[in-house]
């Protein structure tokens, strides 16, 4: 029995190239602003920042791997890409499982990190989808 697993044939109306490039783009903006925040926040003492410096950074190196990637037609290194994205979203849904749980954690803020982790998900389809298309 042969699993047959849907993909997107397009990003929007960009072509999926085009789509993972931009992805891959406005993620690397956001990386470098929250490691410019995260900077921000261990230079004024806030030392619990550390951990976010780390993993922001680790996503900038993830967000260069997904356009290099795509520009090279890289299968390799799209899925490093792809391998980290799934990552991300499992944290987020824990998150997302953590703040429902807790009383006083408001739902608004649940249901943003569920539509976080919802886009997250589509983006990696998009780019999965993309690795699929990749010439050999």
């Amino acid at each position: 029995m042969v699993l047959e697993v849907s993909l997107a044939k397009r990003c929007c109306c960009f072509s999926l190239r085009t789509g993972s490039l931009i992805i891959g783009s406005i993620y690397l903006v956001l990386g470098l602003l929250t490691t410019a925040t995260a900077i921000g926040f261990v230079s004024i003492g806030y030392h619990d920042s550390w951990a976010l410096l780390l993993v922001s950074l680790a996503m900038v190196g993830f967000n260069i791997s997904l356009i290099a990637g795509v520009v090279r037609s890289s299968y390799v290194a799209v899925m490093f890409w792809v391998l980290a994205s799934l990552v991300a979203i499992e944290a987020n849904l824990i998150f997302v499982v953590r703040d429902a749980i807790q009383l006083s954690v408001p739902v608004l803020v649940v249901c943003i990190r569920l539509s976080v982790a919802l886009l997250q998900a589509f983006t990696t389809a998009v780019v999965r989808s993309f690795s699929v298309t990749m010439p050999s």
